[in-house]
């Protein structure tokens, strides 16, 4: 197993299986998984699922243009990712100037947007998202030991009327079993 894509930085040209481990040249000089061309308002690619541990790479071809991890700037609140990080503004070249770069080390889906100017209004957003997700509540019906982060998706069974006695605030989903006084 090892890097089959001749374009690679750790090309082998002995493997026969590919390990997703392929690591690739880019303008900040750097190894990375991952590479994302930063241009006219928009993120290419604006979606990414690489491993802990990897290296994004962010160059920028043309524009001034960022890379703001922290406050999502079409709602003005907190993008409360995982690990918040930003890339100051730079003017970009053709050829690509390096924008900058970030090690994700922690599991679960980072968002990010530009805040030049109205560029996310424009659509200059991305997602990052790290590792397996899933629920990762033991008590779900759906409890999955391998998700790397919870997701969200977790469901409880139980009672989902108020007026029961039994009734359960965390249940999803009705299991015929509310109780209700006399």
């Amino acid at each position: 197993a090892g890097c089959t894509d001749p374009t690679a930085w750790n090309y082998d040209n002995a493997a026969t299986d590919e390990d997703g481990g392929c690591v690739y040249f880019n303008a900040c000089g750097i190894p990375a998984t991952a590479v994302v061309e930063v241009s006219s308002f928009d993120y290419d690619p604006s979606l990414l699922n690489p491993d802990v541990g990897d290296t994004v790479v962010w160059v920028n071809v043309g524009g001034l243009h960022n890379v703001n991890a922290t406050t999502n700037q079409l709602t003005g609140l907190p993008f409360n990712n995982p690990q918040p990080f930003s890339i100051p503004a730079i003017l970009g070249s053709p050829e690509g100037t390096c924008l900058g770069s970030f090690v994700f080390t922690v599991p679960g889906v980072y968002n990010y947007n530009s805040s030049v100017s109205n560029q996310a209004a424009l659509g200059m957003v991305g997602t990052i998202t790290i590792g397996d997700g899933g629920c990762t509540d033991a008590d779900a019906v759906n409890y999955d030991a391998a998700a790397e982060f919870d997701d969200g998706s977790c469901v409880f069974t139980g009672c989902t009327d108020a007026l029961a006695s039994n009734y359960s605030p965390v249940a999803t989903i009705d299991d015929g079993s509310c109780l209700y006084p006399g």
